[in-house]
Protein backbone atom coordinates (compact mmCIF):
# COMPACT_ATOMS: atom_id res chain seq x y z
CA UNK A 1 0.00 0.00 0.00
CA UNK A 2 1.32 3.09 -0.90
CA UNK A 3 0.85 6.78 0.72
CA UNK A 4 -0.68 9.58 -1.01
CA UNK A 5 1.79 12.30 -1.43
CA UNK A 6 1.28 15.81 0.54
CA UNK A 7 -1.11 18.30 0.06
CA UNK A 8 -1.09 21.28 1.41
CA UNK A 9 -4.58 20.29 2.43
CA UNK A 10 -3.34 18.30 5.38
CA UNK A 11 -1.53 20.71 7.18
CA UNK A 12 -2.60 21.11 10.80
CA UNK A 13 -2.70 25.00 12.59
CA UNK A 14 -2.42 24.96 16.16
CA UNK A 15 -2.72 27.85 18.11
CA UNK A 16 -1.51 28.34 22.14
CA UNK A 17 -2.45 30.94 24.54
CA UNK A 18 -0.12 31.37 27.20
CA UNK A 19 0.26 32.92 30.46
CA UNK A 20 3.87 33.36 31.01
CA UNK A 21 5.26 34.11 35.13
CA UNK A 22 8.57 36.45 34.53
CA UNK A 23 10.39 38.57 36.57
CA UNK A 24 10.77 42.45 35.95
CA UNK A 25 14.06 41.77 34.08
CA UNK A 26 12.48 38.94 32.37
CA UNK A 27 9.58 41.23 31.21
CA UNK A 28 11.43 44.18 30.07
CA UNK A 29 14.03 41.26 27.90
CA UNK A 30 10.80 39.81 26.47
CA UNK A 31 9.02 43.10 25.60
CA UNK A 32 12.43 44.25 23.85
CA UNK A 33 12.54 41.39 21.60
CA UNK A 34 8.91 41.35 20.80
CA UNK A 35 10.01 44.60 19.81
CA UNK A 36 12.57 43.55 17.41
CA UNK A 37 10.87 41.06 15.95
CA UNK A 38 8.33 43.68 15.19
CA UNK A 39 10.36 46.53 13.62
CA UNK A 40 12.06 43.33 11.53
CA UNK A 41 8.70 41.98 10.39
CA UNK A 42 7.91 45.63 9.68
CA UNK A 43 11.37 46.39 7.68
CA UNK A 44 10.37 43.10 5.82
CA UNK A 45 6.90 44.23 4.84
CA UNK A 46 7.94 47.43 3.82
CA UNK A 47 10.78 46.19 1.49
CA UNK A 48 8.06 43.66 -0.15
CA UNK A 49 5.73 46.09 -0.94
CA UNK A 50 8.33 48.25 -2.54
CA UNK A 51 9.97 45.54 -4.61
CA UNK A 52 5.77 44.44 -5.77
CA UNK A 53 5.21 48.46 -6.31
CA UNK A 54 8.50 48.61 -8.22
CA UNK A 55 7.17 45.73 -11.06
CA UNK A 56 3.86 47.77 -11.58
Amino acid sequence: MSEEPYRIEDRLTLSVKLKLSVTPAQKRLMLRTLDAYRDAMNHVSRYVFDQLNKRQ
